[in-house]
């Protein structure tokens, strides 16, 4: 057997200087954080519904009033007087370690935040005008300006291989559009990374996630060494039954047959079409009845959200918390789809994580212990929908039906999470290399990763910037690996929920809710992720659970 990946040194961060409790020190920074928390709390709020009106509107004043939020946000993280302060803090940290963690997270942010007076407005200022041509954009098909909802459901279902081709291709248009002003955006954050002594901006994102680049790229390697053969053997299997579905026989079909444009997720089986299950279904009904069986309260959310599509707002999904207190909000374009009812469990997964979070932390601490550990909430209860318990207590298929079916939808899990690692590798090694390189030659860059990792050739004579086409590698920079450490992280927890937890399982089990919200919820970001992980889980994070599923035991 081999042995699990260990994360353990994965974390980091200086060393703690020697502790110290002095009254005259204590109450010195006791006021700086409390000044510090006047300055930015009603900015955060008000940034968080000047972004909320322009994310569901697309509207040009609401870009120019996020624009005016951020710039004054980032002359408070400008401030070298402050960061001086919290770095001699720092030195000699307060011995509580609540307060200790509440100046790191300050500390942290100042770090994160920081921006260069001369490129400031630049950043910030591209930042806004490529979000707004991403949540403004409609590609053309066929003559018609059509929604991404429009070429996802022509990619999952359509047997027409003319339609699906050009859908795929109108699904990559938004890359032309874009593609000049991402590689600008790459180039300033480099220099303003450089100017406070780190080689790139992809370096200096991952010092402020507090996780180490060379332990991470060796998790990063493991990985891909360890899901090479399963996904060599999986891969086959997909194209094989795509080739049969589509009438032709191709050992390596475009990338057009797959079911969405960047092969993130497993497509449709003739004999599983979880689509099928949704086409009448209400899903915030399920939604609903899922939370409820956790008992986890989300209406107060859902009736705060934007949950349907609509004219100039954003396509994407996400969840945002305006206030960091109980304001919490999420963004969907609902079709009754398999993937978008993943997406509003996922979605609402991050928002249960933050409604739930203790109120008696400062508010510096009212936020996830990190985006790997809310990624993890969100992931587990999207996989929920690819769960023979869930399908058969909230989606409410007959048990014959269940157990009927149960051997595929272990089966589709499975490759559910394999597909996603292997095109996450591509994501987190394209991202790494271009913050190394901006000038490179990123559109044949991206198309040798797409084919080594994901084994998608690319379509003959293509040249464009393809990679462009996916808004992360913008408006949420050095995110991916987040997604694969909270798969980890996501499968880690169900173990516990298995073995630890009264009724040994998620679905329809409030004790499960319970522990939850105790064990991972609540501390917010009292402690550093790991140190979370190990107290809710009992262990260090790793890839054994999750590598038992994917790639079995040895």
């Amino acid at each position: 057997m081999k042995p699990p990946l260990r994360l353990a040194s994965l974390a980091q961060g200086k060393p703690a200087g020697k502790r110290t409790g002095g009254q005259a020190g204590g109450q010195e920074l006791a006021a700086f954080l409390e000044e510090h928390r006047r300055k930015v709390e009603p900015l955060h709020k008000q940034t968080g519904l000047a972004s909320w009106k322009h994310q569901t509107t697309g509207l040009k004043k609401w870009s120019l009033r996020v624009e005016s939020l951020e710039r004054k946000s980032a002359k408070i993280y400008a401030d070298a007087k402050a960061r001086k302060k919290l770095e001699s803090w720092r030195a000699a940290p307060p011995r509580e370690e609540l307060n200790a963690r509440h100046l790191e997270m300050t500390w942290l942010a100042y770090f994160r935040e920081r921006k260069e007076p001369a490129l400031m407005r630049r950043i910030i200022g591209l930042q806004v005008k490529i979000e707004s041509v991403y949540n403004n954009f409609r590609a053309n098909l066929r003559g018609e300006q059509v929604a991404d909802n429009r070429i996802a459901d022509i990619l999952a279902d359509s047997t027409d291989l003319g339609l699906r081709r050009e859908a795929w291709e109108a699904s990559k248009q938004i890359g032309a559009k874009v593609h000049e002003d991402v590689r600008e955006l790459a180039r300033l954050r480099n220099r303003n990374a450089q100017a406070g002594g780190y080689p790139d901006f992809y370096r200096l994102q991952l010092a402020a996630q507090e996780i180490d680049i060379d332990e991470l790229y060796r998790i990063l390697d493991d990985l891909e060494a360890r899901t090479e053969a399963p996904w060599i053997r999986e891969k086959a299997g997909i194209d094989a039954e795509l080739c049969a579905r589509f009438g032709v026989t191709d050992a390596n079909p475009p990338p057009w047959f797959y079911s969405d444009p960047f092969f993130q997720q497993v497509p449709r089986s003739r004999e599983l079409n979880l689509n099928a299950l949704f086409e009448k279904s209400d899903l915030v009904e399920l939604a609903l009845a899922t939370y409820d069986g956790l008992g986890m309260e989300v209406r107060d959310i859902l009736k705060r959200s934007s949950l349907w599509p609509a004219k100039g707002k954003s396509q994407h999904a996400f969840c945002t918390n305006i206030d960091q207190k109980q304001d919490v909000r999420i963004l969907c374009n609902l079709t009754p789809s398999a993937r978008w009812m993943e997406t509003l469990l996922h979605e609402l997964g991050h928002a249960v994580y933050d409604k739930y979070i203790d109120q008696k932390l400062p508010w510096a601490l009212r936020t996830p212990s990190h985006t790997l550990t809310t990624e993890s909430i969100a992931l587990l209860m999207g996989r929920q929908v690819q769960s023979a318990d869930w399908l058969g207590q909230v989606r409410e298929l007959p048990a014959a039906e269940v157990k009927r079916l149960s051997a595929l939808i272990a089966r589709d899990r499975r490759r559910a999470l394999l597909v996603f690692a292997r095109w996450a590798l591509v994501m987190c090694r394209f991202e790494r290399a271009l913050y190394e390189d901006p000038e490179r030659d990123l559109d044949s860059l991206w198309w040798e990763l797409v084919g080594r990792l994901q084994r998608v050739p690319k379509p003959e004579g293509r040249s464009a910037p393809d990679w462009a086409s996916k808004m992360h590698i913008a408006a949420a920079p050095v995110y991916y690996h987040n997604y694969l450490l909270g798969d980890l992280m996501a499968s880690q927890l169900e173990r516990s929920i298995r073995t630890k937890v009264a009724g040994k399982k998620l679905i329809g089990n409030k004790r499960a809710g319970a522990w939850l919200r105790k064990a991972v919820f609540e501390p917010g970001a009292r402690w550093k992720w790991d140190e979370l992980v190990r107290r809710a889980t009992g262990e260090k994070l790793s890839a054994r659970d999750w590598a038992e599923e994917v790639v079995g035991k040895d």
